[in-house]
């Protein structure tokens, strides 16, 4: 069987598309889906972009589901680490610091872990303050985690 592409039906807009069966002639020469044969007869293409038009029904391949699965995974994904650490607040009780001469970051971290591991802490200041690194000039004001 060869398939046949038929054009715009009496300038309508919508496509057929068909079987030719070799030795038939006339009626039996083109075979059209019912969606076809509507989408004709009303005069124009199905609201849903001509797919129903032409006899697409919407389903998902296996690797449409595959490709649907995995852009899901990714935003879920996506969404669990946009939440932050686990467990940690998104507000964090602060007070303001001023940097002193031979301040450092892990001093003023040191001052404020109680009993926390220092290294939390300094992360936690750069985070709160928005620091990519930990240089630290006299007169910056911090904010701190509160004791």
């Amino acid at each position: 069987m060869a398939t046949v592409v038929v054009g715009p039906a009496i300038g309508r807009g919508a496509m057929a598309y068909g079987t030719m069966r070799p030795g038939v002639s006339g009626r039996g020469m083109i075979r059209r889906s019912a969606a076809v044969r509507q989408a004709g007869s009303r005069g124009a293409a199905s609201a849903t972009g001509g797919a129903a038009a032409l006899g697409y029904g919407g389903r998902l391949t296996v690797r449409g589901w595959v490709v649907l699965a995995l852009v899901l995974a990714g935003l879920l994904i996506g969404v669990y680490r946009a939440g932050g650490a686990a467990g940690a607040p998104l507000y964090v009780p602060t007070e303001s610091v001023v940097v002193q001469g031979g301040d450092t970051l892990w001093s003023i971290a040191e001052n404020r872990a109680g009993g926390r591991d220092v290294r939390d802490v300094v992360s936690e200041i750069q985070r709160i303050n928005g620091l990519r690194g930990t240089g630290l000039n006299p007169g910056d004001t911090l904010e701190v985690p509160r004791r």
